[in-house]
């Protein structure tokens, strides 16, 4: 297994800490951080196997859609 780092920007800071909080119910570890522009960075951190993204990328992509967010995608692996 392997960190995987994945990027989640949200314009409200209560929606980043919905899905923060739900992501951490998944087991993520997530800091949350502002941009210059405003904008509120939720990284998503969790060690999965490689062969495990696509199943990562739909957790992250339903808390997304939920507390509209904007995926950025990931790093790592």
């Amino acid at each position: 297994m392997a960190k995987a780092s994945f990027y989640v920007y949200f314009a409200d800071e209560n929606n980043a800490k919905g899905a923060s909080a739900r992501l951490e119910d998944q087991g993520y570890k997530v800091n949350i951080t502002t941009e210059d522009d405003g904008r509120f960075l939720a990284q998503a951190d969790k060690a999965i196997r490689a062969h495990d993204i696509d199943k990562a990328e739909q957790e992250i992509d339903a808390v997304v859609i939920q507390f509209t967010g904007e995926y950025d995608g990931y790093s790592g692996l």
